[in-house]
């Protein structure tokens, strides 16, 4: 495996660590807080 394949694979891994499933991201907006007027 050469250097760059294994920057890549890690960046992979990074990645999917980072996803957020379509329920998750709903769920955050449901418990977020109302947006207030200016």
């Amino acid at each position: 495996m050469s250097v760059l394949d294994s920057i890549i694979e890690g960046v992979r891994e990074d990645l999917a660590s980072r996803r957020t499933s379509l329920s998750q991201l709903q769920e955050a907006i449901d418990s977020a807080d109302p947006v207030r007027d200016s």
